[in-house]
């Protein structure tokens, strides 16, 4: 699942754009192996935030 948002501003010789997005990850991603390396872990699941500029 993606969120973001984001804005482009207008130059009369470039335009700038910035975006914040947040994703988060509905799937478990641990592999249960029954060993003492997985067994402390409830879940793993991603969650990532972004920034990005660009300039054209």
């Amino acid at each position: 699942m993606e969120v973001g948002v984001g804005f482009d501003f207008y130059n009369g010789w470039f335009k700038f754009g910035t975006e914040i997005k947040m994703s988060y990850g509905l799937t478990d991603l641990l592999k249960r192996e029954g060993n003492i390396y997985t067994e402390g872990i409830e879940s793993m699941r991603s969650q990532i935030f972004q920034i990005s500029f660009t300039f054209e």
